[in-house]
């Protein structure tokens, strides 16, 4: 099996001194391949946005397996810290499972993809607000003023949506969620679509379209937003809990007084 390394080039400096051993052990222990292309395996070291960007790229033919050198790294699989025991257990002694992460499909104008973690639309300038008609499966839900509109997948219910408010959804759930930013409607909340339901938002005046955190450009016309039946393969250590990571990261029962 090979494996191929990729790291955050903006990140090379901060993370030089962590990057470093990693990529000694690997190179000590796996088969590497220089090019991602010929690489069964992916193992990213960065944060959630270098393992993003890694899947984005390289498609769903290839497993993942992301090192979280960051903050909160809710989709990376180790911690840099105190991740060697991972390491030989899913690379040497090959002990691990496989989480199937089910992403979103977008199209829109002339711009259509895939996005992992979420797509966002927002006015064109910071300033603008954005209006725009909302329709599941063809049936108009509603029209909204907002900052922006955020639909999710599940394992990115955890990134932008959450931060507005937004529910989490186990990775397994199968739905993923609209959520509004700032919405001019009070009654207007999050809701969570069928893994069979298309929306499609229709928007008033040209949209940026934001696609896991990157620019992807404007639209003007409508925007068809689904669940895709496909899934990208994440390596995870056979304990791996998804309510762990939870409690980790977000300080799930943590008083005030007490460290994080």
């Amino acid at each position: 099996m090979k494996i191929s390394l990729i790291s955050n080039p903006k990140q090379k400096e901060k993370w030089a001194g962590r990057t470093g051993p990693l990529q000694e052990w690997f190179r000590s222990h796996c088969v590497i391949d220089e090019d991602p292309a010929g690489a069964q395996w992916i193992v990213t070291l960065g944060g959630d946005g270098t393992l993003l960007y890694a899947m984005a790229r390289f498609g769903t033919k290839k497993s993942y397996f992301g090192i979280n050198l960051g903050h909160l790294g809710f989709l990376t699989s180790a911690d840099v810290t105190g991740t060697t025991d991972v390491l030989e257990d899913v690379f040497i002694r090959k002990i691990y499972k496989t989480e199937h992460v089910r992403y979103l499909l977008y199209r829109g104008d002339m711009w259509e993809g895939l996005a992992v973690n979420d797509v966002v639309l927002k006015g064109v300038r910071v300033e603008d607000m954005a209006r725009f008609d909302v329709f599941l499966n063809g049936a108009f839900i509603h029209t909204q003023t907002a900052d922006g509109l955020i639909i999710a997948s599940p394992v990115g219910s955890t990134a932008y949506n959450l931060s507005v408010g937004g529910s989490i959804i186990h990775p397994d759930a199968g739905g993923y969620i609209l959520n509004s930013i700032a919405s001019h409607a009070l009654g207007i909340r999050p809701l969570v679509m069928g893994e069979k339901h298309t929306l499609k938002i229709v928007p008033h005046s040209p949209m940026s379209l934001i696609i896991d955190g990157r620019l992807r450009g404007t639209v003007e016309g409508p925007v068809e937003v689904s669940l895709a039946s496909d899934a990208f393969s994440l390596i995870r250590q056979v304990d791996w809990d998804f309510y762990q990571v939870l409690r980790l990261k977000l300080h799930w029962g943590k008083r005030g007084e007490e460290k994080c």
